[in-house]
């Protein structure tokens, strides 16, 4: 998941909190992240007007099918990354 601020001004203590479904588990977190089981949190301490920051959280299935994913919140926003 990639943030960037299009704003004028620096946006800081951006938070992020995700939770798996679907048997996922995450193994994996990027630079500011802590995780255990199913849930991540994420605390990126600033962005800068017209930078990026590129979040990355691995995940790994404990079945072989059916609908797998993560509902991550960051701020406000609310997304659903879903996968077959």
């Amino acid at each position: 998941m990639t943030l960037k601020n299009t704003g004028p001004h620096a946006v800081t203590d951006v938070r992020l909190a995700g939770r798996t479904f679907g048997g996922q588990k995450v193994v994996k977190a990027g630079p500011g992240c802590s995780f255990s089981g199913t849930a991540v949190r994420c605390v990126i301490p600033k962005v800068n007007p017209g930078h990026s920051i590129r979040v990355t959280i691995a995940t790994k299935p404990s079945k072989a099918r059916g609908t797998v994913g993560i509902n991550v919140t960051v701020g406000s926003v609310k997304v659903s990354l879903k996968a077959r």
